[in-house]
């Protein structure tokens, strides 16, 4: 069994891409993700090969961040994934479909050893600015996250948001 990250490890957005090479120099790219009729995601074709023998020989386990909504729109080459690792292990997929006693595990141990998401959320709110906050977002009710403008993030910001989470 191999498991892999995807965004910036197999796929990569194209500002992710970071192509700092003369555009002949450039590796080509094959597509794997569009949305809203966007074409969204890419991998490079010598991956996508590598990734396409890979999954023919061994059980191929995608792991992410990603709700899984926007799993779903990526297209891998090779074999179909069996199995998937999405929302940050919140959902455990078997053929396309969340695995219930694993999901309900994650929503016990989360009840259980975390923060409540509203409270979460609320801390975020408090301590933000829409000039460095491009998005706040909340992923399947299990966690929640900020887009961020980086150069624009408040030195010593992270380390008091560090220092409540830790409390």
């Amino acid at each position: 069994m191999v498991a892999s990250d995807l965004d910036r490890t197999l796929i990569y957005s194209s500002a992710a891409l970071a192509l700092g090479m003369p555009d002949a120099l450039a590796p080509r790219l094959l597509c794997v993700e569009v949305h809203e009729s966007r074409p969204l995601s890419y991998m490079t074709e010598d991956a996508a090969a590598r990734l396409a023998r890979l999954s023919d020989e061994t059980v191929f386990v995608p792991t992410t961040t990603r709700t899984r909504r926007q799993y779903q729109r990526i297209q891998l080459p090779g074999t179909a994934p069996k199995y998937a690792i999405c929302a940050n292990g919140g959902h455990i997929l078997v053929d396309g479909v969340s695995d219930r006693d694993w999901h309900a595990s994650v929503l016990d141990r989360l009840a259980g050893e975390c923060a409540p998401l509203a409270e979460v959320r609320a801390y975020l709110s408090a301590t933000t600015d829409q000039t460095w906050v491009r998005k706040h977002r909340v992923a399947e009710d299990l966690f929640t996250y900020l887009v961020i403008e980086r150069d624009l993030l408040p030195e010593g910001w992270l380390e008091l948001f560090g220092h409540w989470a830790g409390e």
